[in-house]
């Protein structure tokens, strides 16, 4: 909303669609949407790593999904942007930024894989 003298109203119009949405979801649910629903709803999954293993096909599994995460996060706040007619803020260096971090983790996947006994 930085420099947008019209985003706070957009802002209002997407928060009366959220809650337009909680309201149908309770509706047809028959009982009210809890706050953990809600953070799940509005919520990306993440991938996690399973520390349970130390097999480098589960390391590398989770740096793919967590690579690929960042970029789609990133990607998603541009286009966002795009789809709303207004420029990032900064020049969307922080979209920019979480895309990179993604790149860079899958280029780890680029290493020689470990082999067993290494």
């Amino acid at each position: 909303m930085a420099g947008n003298d019209t985003e706070a109203v957009y802002l209002i119009r997407r928060l009366a669609l959220v809650v337009e949405a909680i309201n149908k979801f309770e509706r047809q649910a028959d009982r009210g949407m809890s706050a953990a629903e809600l953070q799940e709803a509005l919520r990306l999954a993440q991938a996690e790593m399973d520390y349970s293993a130390d097999d480098d096909w589960r390391h590398r599994h989770w740096l793919r999904e967590h690579g690929m995460d960042a970029i789609v996060k990133g990607a998603l706040r541009l286009a966002t942007h795009k789809i709303l007619g207004e420029e990032p803020a900064f020049g969307g260096m922080h979209s920019k930024s979480v895309i990179e971090q993604g790149i860079k983790t899958l280029e780890e996947l680029k290493r020689p894989r470990r082999h067993l006994g290494e």
